[in-house]
């Protein structure tokens, strides 16, 4: 299965994007893990972590 869908990634076929429903930056990792940790109270489904060079 999950050969089947990463294919799909690249090709745009699979709209990934949709699933993250929070970013933190870098130096808020502590806030991403407590989001991660408590995600049923927050409705996490996809926690993004970005890089400042991003």
């Amino acid at each position: 299965m999950v050969h089947a869908t990463t294919g799909l990634i690249p090709e745009k076929r699979l709209p990934v994007g949709s699933l993250i429903t929070h970013r933190f930056p870098m130096d808020r990792w502590r806030d991403a893990v407590k989001t991660f940790l408590s995600k049923g109270k927050e409705g996490a489904v996809k926690i993004v972590l970005e890089h400042p060079s991003a």
